[in-house]
């Protein structure tokens, strides 16, 4: 890949000499000031009310201890004056004696208008002084302070990329021949493996990469897209080996901090949203209440971080700009959104009106896009789709449905999924702060979610798991699970809406899970029980819920024999969702969902905390899992079991009888051997491990719920109220 310059030399090495004359003949309010060597023209944080260009002399622009820009006859600076900005963002010194033209911000307005050719001059020459103050204050951000030679040397060393939504940086597979530091935007991380698409990350402001492959010589490992648009500085090879032999003592610096990096790099665990993160939160139809909304939402998007929530006229205000949106640069625009980044965690931008070039640009220039709109609408997503979609084809879209007060349970979400092409869907009841709290946690990566594993039976004791998190006060974001834990999952999520979960939980499992009301015998032909009970039992549970109306994300999964992968359920109807993690193999029928064959998702992975990792982008994830380590039985076998004698040792007196493993027994344990082999690698994923011994119990002892459901109460809920107490930052 050949790296691009943005702009001209030719342009960015003109200079305003020329306009002198015309500038003061037609101008007379324009001003000269002298100044000595050393003194200060104007401080960070002073009042922007000029603009300067240096007439003779040379000036210094200091950033962060950094000069990061040296100018001399022609030269301008202070040009947030330009925009009616409220304050400079650097220092300005003279290294010798000077003479500077002094043009107020009014002066300036009508002389770009009268002399046209200076409007493209002035914004060149801002352009490329906020490009280096960025790169001053990310650098010194990265690597901390950096000494003046170093820094001009890498100043002029540099090539200035820009990339718009869409564009790849680089992909997999690529020669490495640079590396990169981005200075404004957002990047998306991914690789190509298995014949799929696998997003590792998102990268933000400050962030290096691209290094290994340039360190290592080795393709690139994975495939870096701008998902805003996106300003990087690249580092070729050459430059970087220049580096080390000019500046060791810096090049070992960025070594460390690389090798540091990558230590806690693009693990599944370490996996988290990058902060600071900018939402673009749009009204979906003129009856939302956006105001009402997020002012609902900035007190609990505050307890994880700096906030802030802007419209168009106060992100003018903001930064004191009185002109119209359309006349802001694009430069100018991006350095905003970075200053704002320099003192929030989270940029809320907010849209009214899908059409407007304000819409455009922010939807453009989010990192996520969240559509809100009442859940009591018909769906009307025409003007959306053509005004912001064709503007933001890369961003991650999610969508808001607000209800009343007196709504229940969600319905008819369906409807919505299937006109918004949304990565996530929140349902929030306006009036209730719990509800509010959680769309706050999900969107800045805090969600805690809930892990279920399977374990037939013995899964009961996830009953008493989530007694033990709903006496400590743990809200549960999300839920994730397979096998028995879907069941006991499901239960939970389709019994939120009344006022003891758990007692009706219990009830369901004593009415629909003992073993006369899910064992079936029939002729083994594809499976031992008929399975019309365990069905039965389910759709009671459940009923016609539907897994996308929850009040709380959901997803179960089930083992593809078709296609020989997971299939992760998230919507449809959660009776047949559950039904399809339950079917283990060889114990009850599989079942057909879209045409492919599917069993107990437990025989690919019991244990789906990669899967919830994945959703939540970070968060915290609670897992509970059971155990079975009591005494082992032993069996007296031979290499060949004859069945016929086996029955009759046990209903004959004094015949010798010899233990021998049930076919259930046998068919449910080396169902999911292989998922409890790998289930080790998964453990080490979670934040919080609940683990349950439930011997001496069985994985059929469906008729002892209540004694399993206590058993995981009993076993866990001190070790829950620790770590509630100890992680109280988190439950917020």
């Amino acid at each position: 890949m050949q790296p691009r310059k943005n702009a001209s030399d030719e342009l960015r090495n003109q200079s305003l000499d020329a306009y002198y004359p015309q500038m003061k003949a037609q101008f007379p309010e324009i001003v000269d000031r002298h100044v000595q060597a050393g003194e200060t023209i104007f401080s960070k944080g002073d009042d922007a009310t000029h603009y300067y260009v240096v007439e003779d002399g040379c000036v210094e622009i200091h950033d962060g201890g950094v000069i990061f820009n040296l100018l001399e006859s022609g030269q301008g600076f202070g040009e947030m004056a330009i925009f009616d900005q409220k304050s400079h963002h650097v220092t300005a010194i003279a290294r010798t004696d000077a003479t500077i033209t002094c043009i107020s911000t009014s002066t300036l307005n009508k002389m770009t208008a009268s002399i046209t050719e200076l409007s493209g001059l002035l914004f060149e020459q801002m352009r490329r002084n906020l490009n280096l103050n960025l790169f001053a204050s990310t650098l010194t951000q990265v690597i901390g302070e950096v000494q003046q030679d170093i820094f001009e040397s890498l100043t002029n060393a540099f090539i200035w990329q820009t990339y718009q939504p869409g564009e790849t940086i680089f992909a997999q597979g690529d020669v490495g021949e640079e590396m990169f530091l981005l200075l404004t935007g957002r990047v998306r991380v991914s690789s190509e493996m298995d014949s799929s698409v696998h997003v590792l990350g998102e990268l933000g402001r400050g962030t290096m990469f691209g290094e290994l492959a340039l360190l290592n010589n080795m393709p690139r490992s994975a495939t870096i897209t701008a998902i805003r648009e996106t300003t990087v500085v690249c580092i070729t090879r050459p430059i970087f080996d220049q580096l080390i032999v000019q500046f060791p003592q810096f090049a070992r610096r960025m070594l460390a901090i690389i090798a540091t990096r990558h230590q806690q790099n693009f693990s599944d665990r370490t996996l988290q949203q990058t902060t600071p993160m900018t939402f673009a939160l749009i009204q979906g139809q003129d009856a939302v209440d956006m105001a009402g909304i997020t002012g609902s939402l900035a007190p609990y998007l505050a307890q994880h971080g700096q906030a802030i929530i802007l419209d168009e006229e106060r992100f003018k205000a903001q930064h004191g700009a009185s002109m119209r949106f359309t006349d802001i640069p694009p430069i100018v625009k991006q350095r905003w959104i970075s200053d704002l980044e320099d003192t929030h965690d989270y940029i809320i931008f907010v849209i009214n009106d899908s059409c407007s070039e304000w819409a455009r640009w922010v939807a453009a220039n989010a990192d996520r896009v969240v559509i809100v709109d009442e859940a009591r609408n018909t769906p009307q997503p025409t003007a959306i789709k053509q005004c912001i979609v064709t503007e933001a084809l890369y961003q991650r879209y999610e969508l808001l449905l607000l209800h009343e007060p007196d709504v229940v349970q969600p319905s008819g979400t369906a409807a919505w999924l299937e006109v918004y092409d949304v990565t996530r869907h929140h349902h929030v009841r306006r009036g209730d702060n719990a509800h509010f709290a959680r769309l706050a946690r999900l969107l800045t990566g805090n969600g805690i979610g809930i892990v279920l594993g399977g374990g037939g039976a013995r899964g009961y004791a996830h009953i008493g798991v989530f007694k033990a998190l709903l006496e400590a006060n743990v809200p549960l974001d999300a839920i994730g699970c397979v096998s028995m834990g879907a069941v006991v999952g499901s239960a939970y999520l389709s019994g939120l809406h009344t006022d003891d979960v758990i007692a009706k939980i219990v009830e369901d499992g004593r009415k629909y899970g003992s073993k006369k009301a899910l064992l079936d015998t029939t002729v083994p032909i594809s499976a031992m029980m008929r399975s019309k009970r365990v069905t039965e039992a389910i759709n009671n549970i459940c009923g016609e819920m539907h897994i996308e109306d929850g009040w709380i994300p959901f997803f179960c999964i089930s083992t593809n024999l078709t296609k020989q992968c997971v299939n992760i359920h998230q919507q449809g109807k959660l009776h047949r969702a559950v039904r399809a993690s339950l079917s283990i193999p060889g114990i009850f029928s599989p079942v057909v969902r879209d045409g492919d064959l599917l069993v107990d998702g437990g025989v690919m992975n019991n244990f789906p905390v990669n899967v919830m990792r994945k959703f939540l982008e970070g968060g915290t994830v609670i897992g509970t899992v059971i155990a079975a380590s009591g005494p082992q039985r032993t069996y007296e076998i031979d290499d060949e079991i004859d069945g016929f004698r086996a029955v009759l040792s046990r209903l004959i007196p004094g015949m010798k009888r010899k233990r021998v493993p049930s076919i259930l027994k046998t068919i449910m344990a080396a169902s999911s051997v292989n998922a409890f082999a790998r289930q080790t690698e998964h453990l080490e994923q979670v934040d919080l491990l609940l683990q349950t011994n439930t011997a001496p119990y069985s994985t059929m002892d469906f008729d002892n719920i209540w004694e399993l459901s206590e058993r995981g109460y009993e076993v866990n809920h001190e070790t829950v109220q620790h770590w509630a107490q100890s992680n109280s930052d988190l439950l917020r």
